[in-house]
């Protein structure tokens, strides 16, 4: 049975992240995610936030906490990896602005691309990162379904409309489900959790990556 709910949340989170971004960019013209970009200190801002601040929060935080080697280097992994594919979901429900947000994230999913595997084996021994793995699932989880509600918005406006309408309706069913599913399925690996210093090092990360940007 176990078995059964880990493949629903993993369909879940495949759908949720196919309807979110199709959702996306069935609202958006290609101008206008390449508008904010434009913005030279907001992109450097963006990146020295991403890619040079949140890594060594992730390292200070572990350190400051003496964090057990398991999840000191998950929290590494947090930091170096930029680029959540529901940043653009959350700017939305935010009132942010979204189109800045989607092209951001493609930016940071191609700096993760060469990151990632240059960054993580130098502070973690022995660690190996497959880039053409990571690629192939950002290329079909959140590329080609921004792509596709982007080139439907242009060819098809009205029709985009009424199918945004739609998928905003299955992203955040395949959203609640994909948290309770996960939370209910790890609630006894969460509890182990407590204790350990890891859940308010992730705390501490979440906030100040967020005062940082």
């Amino acid at each position: 049975m176990t078995a059964f709910f880990a493949a629903v949340a993993e369909l879940s989170v495949i759908v949720f992240l196919l309807s979110s971004m199709s959702e996306i960019g069935l609202g958006l013209r290609l101008q206008q995610v390449l508008q904010p970009l434009r913005n030279t200190r907001l992109v450097t801002l963006s990146l020295l936030a991403n890619f040079v601040i949140a890594p060594l929060l992730s390292l200070g935080i572990a350190r400051l906490l003496r964090l057990d080697e398991p999840f000191a280097q998950g929290l590494l992994l947090l930091g170096l990896a930029a680029g959540a594919p529901f940043m653009p979901k959350i700017a939305g429900i935010a009132k942010g602005d979204v189109a800045f947000s989607v092209g951001l994230l493609v930016m940071l999913m191609v700096g993760t691309i060469v990151y990632l595997p240059v960054a993580l084996p130098l502070l973690v021994e022995g660690s190996q990162v497959n880039p053409w793995k990571i690629v192939r699932l950002l290329a079909l989880l959140i590329l080609l379904p921004l792509i596709f509600g982007m080139i439907v918005k242009a060819r098809a406006p009205s029709f985009a409309v009424r199918l945004a309408v739609v998928l905003a309706r299955v992203s955040g069913v395949t959203l609640l489900a994909s948290v309770v599913l996960i939370v209910t399925l790890h609630f006894q690996g969460l509890m182990s959790v407590f204790g350990t210093g890891a859940i308010y090092a992730g705390l501490l990360f979440s906030f100040l990556c967020a005062l940082s940007g």
